[in-house]
């Protein structure tokens, strides 16, 4: 028997390949690229930091920092940092991480994919000889609510500026590493000059005393007590040594450079500047800075409003999204064609547990976040006080310093007049070491404490 006018009209296996073939032609597919890690790049690449790459100009620049010429002839603790934050692994780990937080938000606004289901059906007779078989076509088109689909996008945004907050605090970190760090290595430094001196006066004291001994004005016991008093200078002096050297190796710990290749940079040795002028007073405004200026109480914000989002979009799912769903089924005798849509009923629950675990999860960072500001306030009023403490500390070490510097400018007039004798003097200037020693470590600690201050208060804005 001949088949139907209509059979010859209509074939569905044409339909299925036209569809197969749109799917393929209108994506263009990807291939997999293997990216191995290896060992070797990582070490080769670590002794191979270049201190002078033009990138780095450009992070300086960006920041504000003058470049008048580069490559760098000295460099200071300012720069310095930009270096270790240029360097740091850690830093490029967590801009990777945020270039896949901007893909993944990026992805949030990608419509979704209709599903096609294929259907091959088998009747078991068929009158007049018709073809017991057929073919039904269902598609399944997602239409998913605006409002779920602006929450969604304004969470990848979110999930991107929780990125950036985080690289920047790693910036910071390493920057405020770098200035303890160089601090260390400059208060190293200083101290290994005054025990350099401490070392000289003390072997010209025993050269004085064997003098005297040799001349009758002076005793044994006097040359031993000389002999003890250089030898311990001299024990001072390594000690000294090994702490700069140790000093250098943190520094270039925190830089992520090879010791030697630091050791080839001339490293200023000064101690860092202030970045403000504080008034340590002023209780109120250092409570105002420190719960306004800092990225981590930022990074609270935006996590509160992170749960604000998720609260939101739980509320939004209490309404089920529709599908729509067309569909075609044909067989030998007729084609029909169905019109539909689907949705969940929200009949035994509607969101309920997921909104209450959202609310809860919102208190939760309300209460972290007061928790924050609480911490912080704590931790600005008791910098204050023992920045305060430190500072009373370095005016009595100055003060003192002072006084034993006028009393050794009149031994030094007596010397020279001939009231006193060398001996005295060198006396009088080892005495004035330990006023030294003492006032340098007060100035030491001032500074330190000072810059832990200040990060106390205010983090400034890392331009990556």
């Amino acid at each position: 028997m001949a088949e139907p006018l209509y059979c010859r009209r209509f074939n569905p296996c044409a339909l299925v390949a036209l569809l197969l073939v749109l799917v393929c032609s209108g994506c263009a597919y990807r291939s997999y690229q293997p990216a191995p890690l290896t060992v070797s790049e990582d070490v080769a690449r670590f002794e191979s930091r270049d201190p002078h790459a033009p990138a780095l100009r450009e992070l300086m620049q960006r920041n504000g920092i003058a470049v008048e010429q580069w490559p760098l002839r000295s460099w200071n603790v300012e720069q310095l940092s930009w270096l270790a934050v240029f360097q740091n692994t850690e830093i490029a780990a967590a801009s990777a991480r945020l270039e896949a937080a901007r893909v993944a938000g990026a992805a949030a606004s990608v419509p979704l994919n209709p599903n096609l289901r294929v259907t091959p059906e088998w009747h078991r007779a068929r009158p007049d000889g018709a073809r017991p078989w057929g073919l039904a076509l269902d598609l399944d088109v997602p239409v998913l609510r605006q409002a779920k689909r602006a929450i969604a996008i304004e969470q990848a945004a979110m999930v991107v500026r929780q990125a950036e907050l985080d690289r920047a605090l790693l910036g910071l970190q390493v920057r405020a590493s770098v200035r303890d760090r160089y601090l260390a290595w400059v208060t190293a430094g200083d101290e290994l000059a005054l025990t350099q001196r401490e070392t000289d006066l003390a072997g010209e004291l025993v050269k004085l005393i064997e003098k005297r001994l040799s001349l009758g004005y002076a005793s044994a016991l006097d040359l031993a007590n000389a002999n003890v008093r250089q030898s311990a200078a001299q024990r001072q002096r390594s000690l000294a040594q090994l702490a700069q050297q140790d000093a250098l190796t943190q520094l270039a710990l925190v830089l992520a450079m090879p010791v030697d290749r630091v050791q080839e940079l001339r490293i200023a040795s000064a101690r860092p500047s202030l970045l403000t002028e504080l008034n340590l007073d002023d209780a109120r405004l250092l409570r105002e800075r420190a719960l306004t200026n800092r990225l981590d109480v930022e990074r609270g914000l935006l996590q509160y409003e992170q749960a604000e989002l998720a609260l939101r979009l739980e509320i939004a799912r209490q309404y089920p999204d529709l599908s729509w769903r067309p569909g075609l089924r044909w067989d030998p005798r007729d084609a029909v064609f169905a019109f539909g849509v689907a949705l969940a009923l929200p009949i035994l629950n509607r969101n309920e547990a997921a909104i209450d675990q959202a609310q809860a999860r919102r208190s939760a960072i309300a209460a972290e976040f007061s928790a924050l500001q609480t911490r912080l306030l704590g931790e600005v009023e008791t910098a204050a006080d023992r920045l305060r403490n430190r500072r009373a500390d370095t005016t009595r070490s100055a003060q003192w310093l002072i006084d034993l510097e006028q009393r050794n400018q009149r031994i030094a007039r007596r010397f020279e007049a001939g009231g006193a004798d060398r001996l005295e003097w060198v006396l009088a200037k080892l005495d004035s070491i330990s006023a030294e020693r003492a006032a340098m470590a007060a100035q030491s600690s001032y500074w330190a404490q000072m810059l832990a201050f200040e990060r106390t208060l205010a983090s400034p804005v890392v331009k990556f």
